[in-house]
């Protein structure tokens, strides 16, 4: 045998446009939702440097010269724009002195994309009005690989704080802060989070922001500390104070449907429909493992890692959590605490807890598993949210705790499915004559929400913490996951329970159109399956065959199909959905003659599916005996009925 080719048929289809999808954030930039005025001083991309702007002599005179254009988070090319590279200090803007003095209101908000790659020790400066050591400068800066915020006070001190821990290189962030030293409050409300994933928020007390007789700078201070081969878009400065939905609005314009979802989804917890106050603990996601509490020193101490991560129920990568139940911590125990949550939920007390969880597969259903504890097994009151044998079940022990006297359980509803997204709440108020607690079940994406009640006479033991996924003598959640786990210290409403559950739309549809809905291309101008909505050579219908991204502009390597030469032997072997509904058909075909000959999926010597490290795709393998060939085309089709 002489020569192999391999051809993968897919064909090239028309650039994307996706300068809607900067559109749409831009809009909520120049009318913030609001109704307040516009940006005073806008940079809003490399063709248009100062667009809207209300003085004209905020023009673009940069210390460094801000010319290197980049392709945006979207994938519009030469929209961002940076610093040219080797740049020693940032770019700098005519007139900005006088801004963000003390007493000022503002709101300054940009979009940035990080360094390739981001050294440790050094700092990237991404925003900074004021001289670096002359005074009080505030900046926004990359440091230890960390979002930081920094003053500079008239004493010296230089307070600092995290706004995101472990950034990554190359990627596309969200930053934002407002102030009004008018108000006498000298509270500054700062927002950060990941493109399309999830938004901080937190507020610093500060002294001013920034000094009356210093410019701004972008990509760098005066100093140096550039952004190196970073970019930045969107930078506007704002002569008020944006409220928190305005701000909220802009970062959700970036989200793709699945992470519109969650937001959706956490808001009903944030804002419950009763009219009432949030969560006092609020575990969201694995990026944001305790947003919105109301006191910070409840943080997520584990006994055992809460590590293992996975998708959620609407598709957000790595965005649940669930215990590496295999280590072994706690004296040989599996179950992971909250810090500082001993005194919560005890005898007299009134509250809600709510979570999502999914289920492991049916051997992980068996025996009992613990979900939500508090109070110490056998040891006085305790209320307990378990799996046993497929059943979700309450706990809940008086304080006469003798060989099982005083211990209720109560079943809540059908039989769990395995490897399923479900919603789970309970309520109680303990000051009620009734003394009833009240329970919420249902299935994540359908519309029947399960309730009950059970009687209770004390919710918990006062001098015990909060466990998750198991228990003080074991008892793990197997293979399990949660999010947005949220406690309340009061008893929601039913109708803030049902709004809950009515938040969670039904999951995205099998096969193709839940891929478009996965990646938010649905009703998006090339999002057909012989489209390409990135422009990177490889059509849409591929991308979800073979396991690709069809809005990143690149092609991964490692999905495509290879091939290999063993002696006369040759051996294909292509990725393949392993679900049984994605509607696609792939033809693996060969031929000897690209013009005379015929392709045929036949004559191969052998077929074979292997497993892969990833569940949702098998390695299929076609091998043909080249031994009487002169030469042999290969190639890959993949359709829909």
């Amino acid at each position: 045998m002489k020569k192999i080719i391999f051809v993968m048929a897919a064909g090239l289809a028309a650039v994307s446009a996706q300068a809607g999808d900067l559109l749409d954030y831009l809009d909520k930039v120049g009318t913030p939702s609001d109704g307040g005025s516009g940006p005073a001083i806008w940079y809003k991309t490399a063709r248009t440097p100062n667009d809207g702007s209300a003085g004209a002599q905020y023009t673009l005179t940069w210390g460094q010269p801000m010319t290197r254009l980049s392709t945006d988070f979207w994938g519009n090319a030469d929209s961002a724009f940076g610093l040219e590279a080797g740049a020693s200090g940032g770019a700098n803007i005519a007139d900005a002195s006088g801004l963000f003095a003390s007493g000022d209101t503002g709101t300054v908000c940009l979009l940035f994309r990080t360094p390739t790659a981001i050294e440790p020790t050094t700092t990237y400066s991404v925003f900074n009005q004021g001289v670096w050591g002359d005074g009080e400068p505030f900046e926004i800066r990359i440091h230890n690989s960390n979002l930081q915020g920094s003053t500079t006070e008239t004493d010296g001190a230089r307070p600092t704080w995290d706004m995101i821990s472990g950034l990554k290189g190359g990627t596309w962030y969200y930053v934002a802060y407002a102030w009004d030293l008018t108000l006498g409050n000298e509270s500054l409300t700062w927002y950060a989070g990941e493109l399309g994933v999830s938004l901080n928020q937190g507020t610093r007390t500060i002294i001013s922001a920034g000094m009356n007789t210093k410019a701004v700078f972008v990509a760098g201070r005066s100093s140096g500390s550039s952004l190196d081969d970073g970019a930045v878009q969107s930078f506007a400065v704002y002569e008020r104070m944006l409220s928190e939905q305005a701000i909220q609005d802009q970062f959700a314009a970036t989200l793709s449907d699945s992470a519109q979802r969650l937001t959706d989804y956490s808001e009903v917890i944030a804002t419950p429909a009763d009219g009432g106050t949030g969560p006092e603990l609020w575990y969201k996601t694995a990026n944001q493992p305790n947003l919105g509490s109301a006191d910070s020193s409840y943080v997520l101490t584990w006994g055992g890692k809460m590590t293992n991560t996975t998708a959620d129920v609407w598709g957000n990568a790595d965005a649940a959590f669930g215990l590496d139940y295999t280590v072994a911590t706690n004296e040989g125990k599996h179950y992971a605490s909250v810090a500082s949550s001993s005194g919560l939920f005890c005898t007299g007390d009134t509250g809600t807890v709510t979570f999502m969880f999914k289920t492991g597969a049916t051997n992980d259903l068996s025996g009992f598993g613990s979900l939500f504890n508090q109070g110490v097994w056998a040891d006085g009151q305790h209320l307990e949210v378990g799996i046993e044998e497929g059943e979700l079940r309450i706990t809940h022990f008086d304080s006469a705790w003798t060989n099982d006297a005083g211990r209720r359980k109560t079943y809540c509803g059908d039989m769990l499915e395995e490897n399923t997204w479900y919603y789970f709440g309970m309520t109680w108020d303990l000051g009620q004559s009734t003394n009833q607690l009240h329970w919420f079940k249902g299935k994540a994406g359908e519309f029947e929400l399960e309730t009950g009640q059970s009687v209770m006479t004390a919710a918990g033991n006062p001098n015990k913490s909060i466990l998750f996924a198991g228990r003080n003598n074991n008892r793990a959640f197997r293979n399990g996951f949660y999010q947005n786990i949220a406690i309340n210290e009061r008893a929601l409403s039913e109708a803030s329970m049902q709004a809950m559950f009515d938040a969670i739309p039904e999951p995205a549809p099998p096969g193709y159109d839940g891929f478009k809905e996965f990646f938010g291309m649905l009703g998006e101008p090339n999002s057909g399956p012989n489209d390409d909505y990135d422009s990177d050579g490889l059509n849409n219908l591929y991308e979800f065959a073979l396991g690709g991204h069809p809005a990143n502009g690149t092609i991964d390597p490692a999905m495509l199909p290879t091939m290999t030469l063993a002696g006369d032997s040759v051996a294909y072997t292509n990725m393949m959905l392993t679900a049984g509904d994605a509607g696609i058909s792939y033809w693996v075909e060969q031929c000897d003659d690209l013009i005379t000959g015929t392709w045929t999926n036949a004559g191969w010597s052998s077929v074979s599916t292997n497993l892969t490290a990833d569940p949702d795709f098998n390695a299929m393998m076609h091998e043909v005996d080249g031994s009487e060939k002169e030469r042999v085309f290969i190639r890959l089709r993949i359709t829909q009925p």
